[in-house]
């Protein structure tokens, strides 16, 4: 007869034997994500991040995605719980500094306020837009065909001794426009210096 501590092995084994036939018949659980086409003129190398803030209690979650634009294009891959984003213009060229609307990264402006969706902006309607919306929704097969442009910076009052002051800046806007939303920190559209949105973090996402 086998003693207590025995069969207590036996049954241990046993157990971790079935546990781990489990495990291994298993599939992993891949991620769900959708893929949004990023197509850019002007800008055929530019590093681009993609990204949200999910601060809805009771948890906080963050995704982002870096990429370079090959001949202008990109393909972002998101996850599906994201339900709000925003595309940052990090830096036109390699090594640059990623200040590209003065102390901040030009945010992609997906429409602005007055504009209907689907329409194409010019530069020179860009320039003279003062608020837009800088999120939008991801949908699997979405296309965003944007624009850039280099712009002189506006000067001001000890531009010349600020560090951070940069001679140019750079218009990044959607056109034709797409169906933007406001950022988790607004329930309106983000206020623009001549068509430039700027941030230094994430504000797209879900509210607090």
């Amino acid at each position: 007869m086998k003693s207590k501590a025995a069969l207590c092995s036996g049954l241990v084994s046993a157990l971790a034997l079935d546990l781990c036939a489990v495990a291994a018949s298993a599939p992993a659980q891949a991620e769900q994500t959708v893929t949004v086409q990023l197509e850019v003129r002007n800008c055929s190398s530019c590093y681009i991040e993609a990204g949200t803030a999910d601060m809805s209690y009771p948890y906080e979650a963050h995704w982002s995605q870096y990429v370079r634009l090959r001949s202008g294009k990109a393909t972002l891959t998101i996850p599906t719980w994201v339900t709000s984003m925003q595309i940052d213009l990090v830096a036109k060229k390699k090594g640059k500094h990623d200040y590209s609307a003065g102390s901040a990264r030009s945010l992609l402006v997906f429409k602005y306020l007055g504009e209907a969706e689907g329409l194409p902006i010019s530069p020179r309607r860009a320039r003279t837009s003062q608020a837009g919306f800088i999120c939008i929704a991801p949908t699997q097969g979405l296309v965003v065909k944007a624009n850039t442009k280099l712009v002189k910076a506006k000067k001001y009052k000890g531009w010349r001794r600020d560090p951070l002051f940069q001679k140019y800046e750079v218009m990044f806007w959607a056109s034709p426009t797409l169906s933007g939303i406001p950022a988790y920190h607004s329930d309106g559209p983000a206020t623009a210096e001549r068509g430039i949105i700027g941030a230094q973090n994430t504000i797209c996402g879900a509210k607090y």
